[in-house]
């Protein structure tokens, strides 16, 4: 099969263009969410009104429904307030209106460049492209307290 010029550069431009875009991790917050009941909400509106608690759940089980357990990672730099804000807006999209038992950690996380990696793979010479760097991490139990 015989490719023009103009199409196969066309086309190498795009394969390329794709690769690179999803070449990079670890440049973002990352939300990891575990379901056990589904109640949401499609606007983020009222976000604000769920509450946050550092302790666990003394309500009995009949006065509220576990939603899901949530995990915030943090980016570089990335403030424990700024993490609280994810928290609150993930919990709130589920249908929660709490979240008991918060913990504030740090993680080691990895980010670099699967391009740049791929590149210098075969150079001995070539330094690693990736950075480690401790981020906050924000755990919590998403749950819909019935008022």
């Amino acid at each position: 099969m015989n490719l023009r010029p103009e199409t196969f550069i066309t086309v190498f431009i795009i394969v390329c263009m794709l690769c690179f875009a999803s070449c990079f991790y670890g440049y973002k917050t990352e939300v990891t969410v575990i379901p056990e009941n589904k109640i949401t909400h499609d606007s983020l509106e009222y976000f604000r009104e769920v509450e946050l608690f550092n302790g666990t759940c003394e309500l009995p089980d009949s006065v509220y429904i576990r939603i899901a357990s949530l995990k915030v990672e943090g980016k570089k730099n990335t403030t424990e307030s700024e993490l609280a804000e994810l928290l609150r807006q993930k919990a709130f999209k589920l249908g929660a209106n709490a979240v008991f038992d918060i913990k504030v950690d740090q993680e080691t996380r990895t980010r670099g460049s699967t391009l740049i990696e791929l590149l210098t793979a075969f150079d001995k010479n070539s330094e690693s492209s990736e950075e480690e760097y401790q981020a906050l991490v924000i755990t919590g139990l998403a749950v819909y307290i019935k008022y």
